[in-house]
């Protein structure tokens, strides 16, 4: 599990966490000197750039902290990579399948600036991105909600994630997760 300083100190006041650094079944790696001073940016390091973190890791699973792993890991990996020979799998939205539906319901919540989202949004549809319509099929959605990630880390997808990051640094910290299809 990684944790800033500021939770380690939540987590020790509250006697969660002790010397042992392991809440549970989790070991704490605490991040310090981070890059950003946007904390949801700076979540995007380990959740897109583990393979930079752990180079010797085969296979990760991401899970957002607003989430609980219920059942063995290796049944998500059987069920979700090795039963279909994907590489890489992610969560959908729970209620939006368009970008740009998306992006308006972002700039409605206030939760980033409406010119930075028009300034991303802009240039994905100068990329080519357009609406999302069933003439997309089998692609189901534009967006995912990319809170589980399930990698099998080969080059490929560790570059995806690379340049899922780079959306993350160029554009808004939350709207690149939902707007990451450019």
């Amino acid at each position: 599990m990684f944790i800033d300083e500021e939770t380690e100190a939540f987590l020790k006041n509250s006697s969660v966490l002790d010397d042992s650094k392991r809440v549970g079944l989790w070991k704490i790696v605490v991040v310090h000197n981070n890059p950003y001073t946007d904390a949801r940016r700076n979540g995007k390091v380990p959740k897109l750039l583990l393979h930079r973190i752990f180079p010797n890791v085969r296979y990760s699973i991401w899970i957002d902290g607003k989430l609980q792993l219920v059942v063995d890991p290796y049944q998500i990996l059987e069920r979700f990579l090795w039963q279909e020979n994907f590489s890489f799998a992610i969560s959908w939205h729970y209620r939006r399948f368009d970008v740009f539906e998306e992006a308006e319901a972002n700039k409605a919540a206030g939760k980033y600036g409406n010119s930075s989202i028009d300034f991303q949004i802009d240039f994905y549809k100068e990329e080519g991105l357009t609406p999302y319509t069933e003439a997309k099929l089998p692609i189901t959605s534009d967006v995912p909600e990319g809170c589980v990630i399930i990698k099998d880390h080969f080059p490929i997808t560790n570059l995806f994630t690379c340049l899922w990051f780079n959306e993350v640094d160029r554009f808004t910290s939350r709207g690149s997760v939902k707007l990451c299809h450019g």
